[in-house]
């Protein structure tokens, strides 16, 4: 959460203990507090009286260097896995991206990619 709010003028009060279900305190550069669920900030949204700190989710990926990482199989070679990477887009255009056969079995969303295979070791 620390990354995605870096520059943006936005202070997390607190802490986050749930991206999604819980809500969390935070204030702008202006002063302005309020309450909110920790993702639609870190998804782009800014202070709701000011609209300080407020970006694009494609932003915020470009921000703190977001990708994702696969594990892709193929039918016609059996028993191999491929370990793919690239740098976030949204759902549909990842899967709308060729891969030459490879399909892909399972994904995460990483927020780092120089990171990558360090934040995904058991994927």
């Amino acid at each position: 959460m620390k990354r995605r709010l870096e520059g943006r003028g936005i202070t997390l009060l607190g802490r986050v203990n749930s991206m999604c279900s819980g809500k969390s305190d935070f204030l702008c550069i202006c002063g302005h507090k309020w309450r909110t669920t920790p993702k639609r900030v870190a998804e782009g949204e800014g202070c709701p009286k000011c609209g300080n700190g407020e970006r694009s989710e494609e932003e915020i990926r470009k921000m703190i260097n977001a990708g994702v990482i696969h594990l892709l199989t193929h039918p016609d070679k059996q028993g191999l896995i491929k370990i793919g990477m690239e740098y976030a887009r949204s759902e549909e255009d990842l899967e709308e991206r060729p891969r030459g056969g490879w399909e892909r079995i399972r994904f995460q969303n990483v927020e780092d990619m120089a990171l990558t295979l360090w934040v995904c070791p058991n994927l």
